[in-house]
């Protein structure tokens, strides 16, 4: 896990904030800015532009983490974009037990739609980059 303190974010006498583009992933999925990016356009036009640069950092990560600028959904081909608790296991050379107890914890996030467990491999980078 990369142990910064905000200060390392904050440039300008704390006028910008430098953002990771996989943060930028993490909240244009999780906090779904690209929804409040084409709600609102037009508001404000240098929060028009910020949100914009973020999305643009996103897909370029995702592009290098995973080989395509599309977010994961549940429903594609699992050998695509999904894995099982068992590869990611692999992967990461931990047990399945240990993933399993990961998602749990909520510290891998997971789609469940059969009833088995399903880790996006862009989601799979996100873990992995917070436990370096």
């Amino acid at each position: 896990m990369v142990n910064r303190t905000p200060e390392h974010y904050v440039h300008a006498d704390g006028m910008v904030v430098i953002m990771p583009a996989r943060v930028a992933a993490v909240l244009n999925r999780h906090a779904k800015l690209d929804e409040f990016r084409l709600a609102h356009r037009g508001f404000d036009p240098e929060v028009d532009a910020v949100l914009l640069a973020m999305r643009r950092a996103d897909l370029q990560w995702r592009v290098s983490v995973t080989g395509t600028s599309e977010a994961a959904k549940p429903e594609l081909d699992p050998q695509l974009n999904w894995l099982s608790t068992t590869q990611v296991a692999a992967i990461t050379g931990i047990t399945d037990r240990g993933v399993r107890a990961a998602i749990g914890r909520g510290d891998l996030v997971a789609e469940c739609p059969d009833g088995r467990y399903r880790i996006s491999r862009e989601e799979l980078a996100h873990w992995r980059s917070r436990r370096q």
